[in-house]
């Protein structure tokens, strides 16, 4: 093998060395937005003075404004599903307003047409195992993404 060749291979490995890295950040960076959108949500939860429902989703949509990528939302709503699941937080104020956020996030995914936001309802629906009137709800808004 010629030393150009050579070096045509050790400059194309340390170029996808890069790409894996810069790919890697990213979607550290993602979870990082991910966890400090919770932390928002959390702070929020935790008021003494409970918010209107109103102003309650005005603020959690304000919180969800900057998250974009369907996949980023459906990780933002698992973590909250997961926060209320069971009612465990014994506390309704905490579970209403982590739960709102989760069909917030529901609901934005459900405007992003494609396979992207078909695929993250999807692993939703599959990660949080909805029954009753949820999953109803959850079908609902699959279907209006289809459309």
């Amino acid at each position: 093998m010629s030393m150009r060749l050579k070096s045509i291979f050790v400059v194309a490995a340390c170029l996808s060395i890069a790409q894996i890295s810069l790919h890697a950040e990213n979607e550290a960076a993602k979870v990082n937005e991910s966890l400090e959108t919770i932390r928002n949500i959390y702070g929020l939860a935790c008021k003494k003075k409970p918010l209107p429902e109103n102003e309650l989703k005005k603020v959690l949509s304000e919180s969800l404004k900057e998250i974009k990528a369907p996949e980023q939302l459906a990780r933002v709503a698992v973590m909250c599903h997961n926060l209320t699941y069971w009612g465990k937080a014994e506390d309704q104020d905490f579970d209403n307003c982590f739960e709102s956020a989760f069909w917030l996030c529901v609901e934005k995914i459900s405007r992003i047409k494609g396979p992207s936001g078909a695929d993250a309802l999807r692993d939703i629906a599959n990660m949080t195992h909805p029954d009753g009137g949820n999953r109803l709800t959850l079908d609902a808004f699959i279907e209006a993404q289809k459309k």
